[in-house]
């Protein structure tokens, strides 16, 4: 089933938290935002208004980029804010909403790190890379309870998908 039919480009899907709607970014209308659709391709609604690029949904709400810019933003009643200063435009997709907070990958010190910064409590590093994580993509992915994570990794030219369980929470 072809779920989007429109002449713009419609990329970076995922699900909402109650799996009725797909969220994704189209460029219809000229510029980068969030859009949502029942998974049978019907009630396709705009989301975003200000931008929007990869959105997760989360039970604290929606959680975004926006195309070529710095930071992660919210949507809720209170309408779109600005949440975090990450990711850079190069990683717009390796960052996850979870459970437990915002998952990042970290790029300082010429090492590839994860980083969760908790909804409650102190940011930690869960894990440090033993190759680089790939930029310009979306190559992270946390198992819902928090305790797997999937990424990509830079072995020589390729990329590979590497498992991990971080510490206990």
């Amino acid at each position: 089933l072809r779920l989007t039919e429109d002449a713009a480009d419609d990329v970076a899907p995922s699900w909402s938290i109650d799996g009725q709607w797909v969220l994704f970014a189209s460029n219809r209308g000229g510029r980068w935002q969030v859009w949502r659709s029942k998974p049978d391709g019907s009630e396709v609604q705009q989301v975003t208004r200000n931008g929007g690029f990869r959105a997760l949904e989360t039970s604290r709400g929606l959680f975004y980029t926006r195309f070529g810019q710095a930071g992660l933003w919210s949507l809720s009643q209170a309408g779109e804010q600005r949440q975090f200063d990450f990711p850079v435009p190069v990683d717009w997709g390796n960052w996850h909403a979870g459970d437990a907070g915002i998952y990042r990958i970290d790029r300082g010190g010429g090492r590839a790190s994860i980083i969760l910064h908790p909804w409650e409590g102190k940011t930690r590093e869960l894990f440090t890379a033993a190759r680089m994580i790939p930029a310009a993509d979306a190559a992270l992915a946390v198992s819902r309870d928090g305790q797997t994570i999937v990424y990509g990794q830079i072995e020589q030219r390729w990329v590979d998908l590497v498992l991990v369980s971080p510490p206990p929470l």
